[in-house]
């Protein structure tokens, strides 16, 4: 039988729910997120899309954890086709199977590249369709407008950033939530990995969707210097600590000699 999208808004947001409660204590352990500016999510009752900027393809997990509103995200279609995961990008055939069915139970949407499918286009208009009826009707959806993930953080903050979700925003009267990302570096000894920063929401109303753009970059590029600076002052932190737990340890070395 095929749902209408009430139907499929009722059934996948509560699965939504449901996962997202199991789920979220899981990747606080594991990431140790440390979210900023929470406040920040809307809470009129306005539908909202959740606009981050993208390095990890467990961005969404790490993002929802701390958000209780139903969010329908946009993934790559592959992820829905069985032929890739969510867990560290894995091919494994049972985590592929995994990744799609957790995704069309929790309401997702799939969007395709140009470069993967001939049929690329009916595919987007389609979620594009959808994600407007969910909007419509004040439901939330999350968005990556680069498109991919930055595979270049310490070249370029973000990538070319695709403005169909200020459309869309504009189109609905729908709050536009950036969120500025940024995963610790592998090289730095800090127990917080990833902050997410929610930056200051704004509907596109009578904006130009050029200006609107240019409002999105530069909230979501501070929002990126502002978790960078973060880190310097978390890793200077992990550092003392570190000396200080160091020479406790050498003190007691000493006394027993």
């Amino acid at each position: 039988m095929k749902l209408n999208i009430n139907q499929k808004r009722f059934l996948t947001e509560t699965t939504y729910k449901l996962v997202t409660t199991v789920g979220g204590p899981f990747v606080k352990i594991a990431y140790n997120p440390l979210y900023l500016n929470l406040k920040n999510i809307p809470k009129d009752g306005d539908s909202i899309i959740f606009a981050p900027n993208h390095r990890k393809t467990v961005d969404p997990f790490v993002i929802v954890a701390a958000v209780d509103i139903p969010i329908h995200w946009a993934a790559l279609k592959r992820f829905f086709d069985a032929e890739d995961s969510l867990f560290n990008n894995s091919k494994n055939p049972i985590l592929c199977q995994i990744t799609s069915k957790l995704l069309y139970g929790i309401g997702a949407l799939p969007i395709e590249r140009k470069d993967r499918s001939d049929d690329y286009f009916k595919c987007n208009i389609s979620t594009i369709k959808q994600m407007i009826s969910y909007l419509k009707m004040k439901s939330s959806v999350g968005i990556f407008p680069e498109g991919t993930t930055n595979k270049e953080p310490d070249k370029k903050d973000v990538g070319h950033i695709y403005d169909s979700f200020l459309h869309m925003a504009k189109k609905t009267n729908s709050w536009v939530l950036p969120i500025s990302t940024v995963w610790a570096p592998k090289e730095m000894n800090v127990k917080n990995k990833v902050i997410i920063n929610f930056r200051e929401p704004f509907k596109v109303g009578n904006m130009k969707i050029d200006e609107a753009l240019e409002k999105y970059k530069e909230l979501i590029l501070s929002g990126i210097d502002e978790n960078k600076k973060i880190y310097t002052n978390l890793q200077e932190i992990e550092n003392i600590v570190s000396a200080t737990e160091h020479n406790k340890a050498l003190q007691l070395v000493l006394k027993s000699k």
